[in-house]
C-alpha cells in the first residue's frame, strides 16, 4: 500500500477519482474542463489544473504528450484498489448466472467444475479468467492402491478426496506378490489416509530417519516403496484452465499497439510464468490485485490480474483470477471474482464430504 496515498487532500482523491473513471470509461486522457464539468462540479478548471499538476508531481497521473489531458499511473490504480474497503453488491441477474453456471456441474469431477468455472468467470467479466488446477502436494489423499504389474515392478494409484487421481510406476527391489502388496496397500492407507501429499513426504522422511520396526518385513518395504512413491517422484506440475484471452487482444489499448499485443499473446502462452503469479497468492486470504509490474512478468506490465483462493472447506486448493486490462472496473471484478470462488468452494466441500 502507498504511503503517501492518504496524506492526499479529499479534494485531491475526488479529483484522482474523475480520472480514473474516466480512463476506465473511454481509455482517453482528461482535462480539467471536462473534469469539472462531469466529474467534479464544484471546482473552477483553474483550481483543478493546479490539482493534476500537483497530483502529476506525486506520481499519480502522466500526460502522454504535451498539452494532453492526464491519465492515471499505477500509483493511481493501487490507490484506486486500496480505496474499496467494501465490495459492491452483485445485481440479481448475475447472482443468478452464477447459481445457473453451477446448476449442472454434479456429474462433471473437479476438473470439470473448474473449467465451468473458469468459462463462468469470463463470461461474467468480459475479460481473460485462469484457474488454477490443485497440485496433488496440496490436495488430502482418500486411497493408495499398490497393484502388481510384472515381476519387480508394481503401480501406484494414488485418489484425492476431490477426485484426482494418480498414477505412477515403481520399480521394487524385491518381487513382492499382490497378496503382500494388497496388505501393504491397507496399511498405506490406514498409515497416509487424510493426510495432503506434502504431510505425507514429511512423515515418510521423518519415519526414515527413526529407522524404527526395522524388523518388520511389511514396514520395511512399504517405506521403501513410499520412498520411491513420494520421495523420489517428479515434482507435479501446476495446470490451469483459461477462458476468454480474445477479451484482452479487443481492447484498445492493445488494439493499436502490435508490439503489445505481440508481447502480451506470447506471455499467454508461458504456463510457467501465469502459474507462478497465481501460486503466488494461493495462501492468501480475501481477494487480491496484483497491477502491471507487481506481476512480475514484463509483458503483463499493462495488465491487471485479481485473484481469489478456493478451499475444499479446510485448505486451499488453487487460485482463481481474472485478467484484464489494468483500467478495469476493480469494485465490481473484485466482487464477482469473490462470489464465483465462494461457490466453487462450497461445491467442492459438498463434493469432498459425500
Amino acid at each position: 500500500m502507498l504511503s503517501d496515498a492518504t496524506n492526499l487532500t479529499v479534494r485531491q482523491q475526488d479529483i484522482l477519482q474523475g480520472v480514473l473513471s474516466s480512463f476506465v470509461e473511454t481509455n482517453e486522457p482528461i482535462g480539467s474542463k471536462t473534469l469539472a464539468k462531469k466529474y467534479v462540479r464544484n471546482l473552477s478548471s483553474a483550481t483543478i489544473r493546479n490539482e493534476l499538476a500537483e497530483l502529476t508531481e506525486l506520481g499519480f497521473l502522466c500526460q502522454p504528450y504535451t498539452s494532453a489531458g492526464r491519465v492515471p499511473t499505477d500509483k493511481a490504480y493501487r490507490f484506486y484498489v486500496n480505496q474499496v474497503k467494501k465490495l459492491p453488491a452483485l445485481s440479481e441477474i448475475e447472482v443468478e448466472r452464477i447459481r445457473i453456471g453451477y446448476g449442472e456441474t454434479r456429474s462433471l469431477g473437479l476438473e470439470g467444475l473448474l473449467e465451468q468455472t473458469s468459462k463462468l468467470l469470463s463470461s461474467l467479466t468480459q475479460q481473460a479468467s485462469l484457474v488454477l488446477i490443485p497440485n496433488l502436494s496440496r490436495t488430502v489423499l482418500s486411497q493408495i492402491r499398490i497393484v502388481r504389474l510384472r515381476p519387480n515392478l508394481a503401480h501406484v494409484i494414488l485418489v484425492t478426496k476431490n477426485g484426482r487421481t494418480q498414477n505412477r510406476s515403481i520399480e521394487m527391489e524385491e518381487d513382492l506378490s499382490q497378496e503382500f502388496l494388497d496388505r501393504m496397500s491397507r496399511y498405506l492407507n490406514e498409515e497416509y489416509k487424510d493426510l495432503t501429499l506434502q504431510e505425507v513426504r514429511r512423515r515418510i522422511s521423518l519415519q526414515m530417519l527413526e529407522h524404527k520396526k526395522e524388523f518388520d518385513i511389511l514396514y520395511r518395504e512399504s517405506l521403501k516403496l513410499s520412498k520411491k512413491a513420494f520421495l523420489e517422484s517428479p515434482e507435479e506440475t501446476d495446470e490451469f484452465y483459461i477462458w476468454g484471452t480474445h477479451h484482452i487482444f479487443d481492447q484498445p489499448e492493445f488494439q493499436t499497439d502490435v508490439e503489445k499485443m505481440r508481447m502480451l499473446f506470447e506471455a499467454f502462452q508461458e504456463k510457467e510464468k501465469l502459474v507462478e503469479i497465481l501460486d503466488r497468492f494461493v495462501e492468501a486470504k480475501g481477494i487480491s490485485v496484483s497491477i502491471g509490474p507487481e506481476t512480475e512478468v514484463e509483458a503483463m506490465n499493462d495488465c491487471a490480474f485479481v485473484m481469489k483462493t478456493y478451499s475444499d472447506g479446510s485448505r486451499n486448493l488453487g487460485t482463481l483470477a481474472i485478467v484484464g486490462p489494468k483500467r478495469m472496473r476493480y469494485p465490481r471484478i473484485m466482487a464477482l471474482v469473490d462470489m464465483t470462488a465462494s461457490t466453487l468452494s462450497r461445491f467442492i466441500a459438498a463434493e469432498s464430504s459425500s
